[in-house]
């Protein structure tokens, strides 16, 4: 199953639909126990998703691909290398694993500055010991893509893309990506919960495109579809997309996306596409 977890509700209280605040421990426990039980195999957290790390590595994540991110290099780091073997061996040690599928440059463009090849030759050097086995990076951009893709051997991509935000296919970068053999992970297939929030309780900051959201809610409503089994089918319509990750609120929520992959995918979805990076950066947002 292409579906994976998003732990970003683990640590934090993410997301607009987000209504359950923080994940509990034994919430996460079930979520897991029923990825296993359907084939899903790849977590994705982060060292900045709170304590994410910790709580992950207290459940038994073995028989699970983990992901996790580097974060921005603090202000005034004084030694590169020092700093990035810091925050491995923290997030190994968090998670109670030796090795770790996947690390992602969470702030990507950060390769491009004067100390990126040295951030870039950490990572290679656990690629190459094997306790790393892929190098990524984490995109809010397509555009970011064409100076890193060229300069770096990446392995996996991340990149946002759903029924609103469409940059990663129209760029062509989905197709040059799965070219390449380059893993394509997928992240807000709900853009951030927004998708899965009736017309009448969407957030005052984001009416300004309410025609979209009237638009999006009257076809739902008119097909009979759900909101969750739509945004699902669509992305997983795309045979270029590896993984398809998934934050869930809780365990009901992670069962309808795995009902949502199982059912038949759907044929005739609206177009909601915008390209406005206002609503498709949620840094732009000014919520939590």
């Amino acid at each position: 199953m292409k579906i994976a977890i998003g732990t970003a509700q683990v640590g934090s209280e993410y997301g607009v639909a987000n209504t359950s605040g923080i994940l509990v421990e034994n919430e996460i426990k079930k979520i897991l126990e029923k990825a296993t039980h359907e084939g899903v195999d790849t977590i994705d957290t982060a060292s900045n998703y709170g304590n994410s790390e910790v709580i992950l590595g207290n459940l038994n994540i073995h028989n699970f691909n983990v992901i996790t991110k580097l974060p921005a290099v603090p202000k005034n780091c004084l030694n590169i290398r020092n700093w990035v073997v810091e925050v491995i061996e923290k997030s190994l040690l968090s998670l109670k694993v030796k090795k770790i599928y996947g690390i992602l440059f969470h702030e990507p463009n950060q390769l491009l500055s004067e100390y990126g090849d040295e951030l870039y030759r950490v990572l290679e050097e656990y690629k190459d010991k094997n306790i790393i086995s892929k190098i990524g990076i984490s995109i809010y951009s397509p555009s970011q893509l064409d100076l890193i893709i060229p300069k770096f051997s990446i392995d996996i991509v991340q990149a946002p893309f759903n029924l609103v935000d469409r940059r990663i296919l129209n760029s062509g970068w989905l197709d040059k990506l799965s070219a390449k053999n380059i893993e394509i992970h997928t992240r807000s297939v709900f853009l951030q919960g927004l998708l899965l929030i009736p017309y009448n309780k969407i957030p005052n900051e984001f009416l300004m495109w309410d025609k979209v959201w009237i638009e999006w809610n009257n076809w739902l409503s008119n097909s009979n579809v759900s909101a969750v089994h739509a945004c699902i089918s669509f992305v997983n319509s795309f045979k270029q997309i590896n993984r398809i990750i998934v934050g869930v609120d809780c365990l009901n929520h992670f069962e309808q996306i795995v009902d949502a992959v199982k059912q038949e995918p759907l044929t005739d979805i609206i177009n909601i596409e915008l390209e406005n990076e206002l609503l498709l950066n949620p840094s732009n947002w000014g919520l939590k």
